[in-house]
């Protein structure tokens, strides 16, 4: 069998958002799937090289196919065979299926490839049924990153539907149209997961400064926060932080920022003393004429 391609199922989330895909055999390069989620079963019959497409569902409660058990790969047989360009498909309890000619059964379904959800891989001359949802969607995201035609709203909305960012970052070159959006969608998602350090290294990146600050404020980290400021704005900044730092305990950060960047001395004398660093607080106070004789 030629490499052909990689073969790619459209939006099988969208259609059967609780079906499994079951079984999967080829035959005369053509590719048969075997779908099921308790109630029904779908077989589907596809080639790459013809326009020829079939689909036949079968309800599980029919005595024929009784024997169907749910979604186990090991309850659901499938297998093809083939006199010409004749296909039949015949399930683990004897029910034959007849799928026709490639010459005579040729019409549209409600599907066709697409760059969305990968079923199979051709690789080596073979087919692999991948085992993971995150190995189907990141050979998913490979091939549709390769497609030269494809847009980067295309590949955006892909990772964001399958949170696969991490693997796009690492897959798209430095001037990819697409990995802008992409950093900016796992920044935003890195906000609503309160990781805010790695929030505002994605802002920053972006060069979206007030995003980034704003990141940097909520995770307290005050030195990366102030270097991206203009100097009279760094007070605020600052008063911002080392309140936040009070609030959750950070004596040690709201006692420096109250001293050196504040000139709030009696404030930052409370913190180092609720944090017990009282020698930051001693010497605080002796360097500000703040201990009486």
């Amino acid at each position: 069998m030629r490499n052909i391609l990689p073969y790619v199922l459209a939006t099988l989330d969208a259609e059967f958002p609780n079906s499994k895909l079951l079984k999967v055999c080829i035959e005369q390069e053509t590719v048969f799937l075997l779908y099921g989620n308790g109630e029904e079963l779908i077989v589907r019959a596809w080639s790459p090289t013809t326009s020829f497409r079939q689909e036949v569902r079968f309800d599980c409660f029919n005595q024929s196919v009784a024997g169907f058990q749910g979604n186990s790969l090991d309850d659901t047989a499938l297998v093809v065979l083939s006199n010409g360009d004749v296909f039949s498909v015949i399930l683990n309890d004897g029910v034959v299926i007849e799928l026709g000619s490639l010459e005579t059964q040729i019409y549209a379904c409600s599907w066709s490839p697409d760059l969305e959800l990968v079923a199979l891989y051709l690789e080596t001359g073979k087919f692999l049924l991948l085992s993971t949802d995150f190995e189907k969607y990141t050979k998913a995201l490979t091939h549709l990153i390769a497609q030269n035609d494809v847009s980067s709203d295309k590949i955006l909305e892909f990772v964001e539907r399958h949170e696969l960012h991490a693997e796009a970052l690492k897959q798209l070159t430095e001037d990819s149209e697409a990995r802008k959006p992409i950093l900016e969608s796992q920044a935003k998602k890195f906000m609503l997961a309160s990781k805010y350090e790695q929030a505002g290294l994605n802002f920053e990146i972006l060069g979206m400064v007030k995003e980034a600050v704003d990141a940097y404020v909520l995770a307290q980290d005050w030195k990366k926060a102030l270097s991206l400021v203009p100097e009279e704005s760094q007070c605020d900044i600052a008063l911002q932080i080392a309140e936040s730092c009070e609030a959750s305990k950070n004596f040690d950060d709201a006692g420096h920022l109250f001293a050196y960047f504040l000139q709030k001395y009696t404030l930052a004398i409370e913190c180092y003393c609720q944090g017990s660093q009282f020698d930051d607080a001693t010497l605080v106070a002796y360097k500000h004429d703040l201990i009486s004789d």
